[in-house]
């Protein structure tokens, strides 16, 4: 804890310094950079200074990239939109291949919970609990599972996609503070991404997959694009992907020119060149998993269960 706090101290004093260069009229103490209040000190206070994970923790992300926002902010944004961004990946790696999903199997007597493993040869699913099925379901699903059967189930991918959405631009958007400091936080592009995370209706084809062809020396990138800014970051999970989100730049952006980088995703290639490491990383696009989701269909396989 002490190290934490030393962290959010000597954080805290690099943004009141960045803040006081840029501050516009009418702000007088240092604000958090997504809500634009002023930080309190006072025990008790949702405004205490806090050190955020830009890249989720439970996602493989550390304080190597720290910045401070209230515990408010920290906590409403941070918790609520991160359990989606987790279970959003964790579908990404079940759609990949790896993993299994928790399914709801619906038979005349009612339904059985289980888990689906459909990388498996045969296909199983693996009931999870008696509690939380039907008995005489769970009785009946022998019957089943038998050759040419079809099998009636839901797919429990446990996120919904505009949190997930909004988990992404604001690992963008606190990535863009990282980078640029306030002079990003008071800009018109910032304002409009913060109007998405205060519930405003999220726009869609801002987010991207991205695969480089070497491993970048850093988990986290930012680059300034024309009117945007692109965000890449490395998530992991039981596969490490690398997700690209586009963001408005200082002056503003349209929602609908920025989605056009989604629309010509197979089209982009993007080079990074690394001055400590002299690498030079190719990122090639391609569009997110969950326009795979909404059409999901299972592979043809002989099923069994457990």
């Amino acid at each position: 804890m002490a190290g934490r706090q030393a962290l959010i101290a000597e954080v805290l004093k690099s943004m009141k310094t960045d803040f006081e260069n840029v501050k516009p009229d009418g702000y007088e103490e240092v604000v958090c950079p997504l809500c634009l209040r002023p930080f309190t000190l006072e025990r008790g206070s949702q405004r205490r200074p806090s050190a955020e994970h830009i890249r989720p923790s439970s996602l493989g992300g550390t304080l190597e990239f720290p910045v401070v926002t209230c515990t408010d902010c920290n906590n409403a944004h941070g918790r609520q939109l991160e359990a989606h961004l987790t279970k959003a990946m964790h579908a990404f790696d079940f759609l990949d291949g790896k993993g299994v999903m928790p399914v709801k199997i619906e038979n005349e007597f009612g339904h059985v919970s289980a888990n689906l493993d459909w990388n498996a040869t045969p296909i199983t699913f693996k009931v999870v609990g008696e509690k939380a099925s039907d008995t005489r379901a769970v009785e009946a699903l022998p019957g089943v599972f038998r050759q040419d059967a079809k099998i009636r189930f839901t797919v429990k991918f446990g996120f919904a996609p505009e949190p997930y959405w909004r988990a992404v631009l604001r690992i963008g958007y606190l990535a863009a503070f990282f980078q640029f400091g306030y002079r990003y936080v008071f800009s018109a592009g910032a304002a409009q991404v913060r109007e998405i995370l205060d519930g405003a209706a999220v726009p869609e084809n801002l987010i991207m997959k991205a695969r480089p062809d070497l491993e970048p020396p850093l988990p986290l990138l930012v680059h300034a694009l024309g009117d945007s800014i692109l965000v890449l970051f490395r998530t992991d999970s039981l596969i490490t992907r690398w997700t690209a989100v586009v963001l408005p730049g200082p002056n503003g952006s349209l929602w609908t020119d920025l989605a056009k980088a989604e629309m010509n995703a197979r089209h982009l290639l993007m080079n990074f060149k690394f001055d400590k490491t002299g690498a030079s990383i190719n990122f090639r696009f391609a569009r997110e998993p969950i326009k795979e989701m909404r059409n999901l269909r299972v592979p043809d396989a002989d099923t069994s269960g457990d």
